[in-house]
């Protein structure tokens, strides 16, 4: 650069060597790219420290969830004490969990209820085959008397009928022992 003062008659020239100006734009890349390079990887480390900090709790929440499905009400859910979505997807998870465990609640009692009312039926079907055979053997008792009675024969009397037929027993052999007072006259 050069530029003449005319009230002196000096000419002032300046320069620059090329050399050194390639090695100050040089020097300022240089500069320029390490702080570039250096904000970089401190962008990556925050990043994977964030990423990592998102995707670790709701892997163990996606993990979780899966032995949920698995009807595994055994585990605990965790990071249910975050405030934020990660805390509410792993609260909605141990709601679920709740469900599935009253679910489980619910099919024990059922098969409990079950097994009484199989219980009370098979009690029921016995007392009912009991008492039908009971009512039977009384029939044939009593028929057995009556066909004998039929017969003329007035001495034949029921042996045992059991103790819910005492009444029907006496009064039976109460009438026979009338009838042959009777006819004996």
């Amino acid at each position: 650069y050069a530029m003449a003062f005319e009230p002196w008659q000096v000419v002032v020239v300046t320069g620059v060597y090329i050399d050194d100006l390639q090695a100050q734009v040089r020097s300022t890349i240089i500069g320029a790219l390490s702080v570039g390079i250096l904000v970089f990887c401190l962008g990556l480390a925050l990043a994977y420290y964030v990423i990592r900090g998102i995707t670790k709790p709701l892997s163990d929440i996606h993990r979780a969830l899966g032995e949920v499905a698995n009807e595994n009400v055994a585990i605990g859910i965790p990071h249910t004490s975050m405030k934020n979505e990660v805390g509410m997807m792993a609260k909605a998870t141990e709601a679920l969990q709740r469900k599935v465990r009253e679910r489980h609640a619910m099919q024990l009692r059922e098969e409990e209820q079950q097994q009484q009312l199989d219980s009370e039926r098979q009690t029921n079907l016995e007392t009912q085959k009991s008492e039908a055979e009971l009512q039977a053997r009384v029939v044939s008792t009593i028929g057995n008397a009556l066909e004998k009675l039929a017969q003329g024969d007035l001495t034949v009397r029921c042996g045992d009928l059991g103790s819910r037929y005492t009444g029907l027993r006496t009064n039976f052999n109460e009438a026979l022992s009338q009838l042959d007072a009777a006819m004996a006259k």
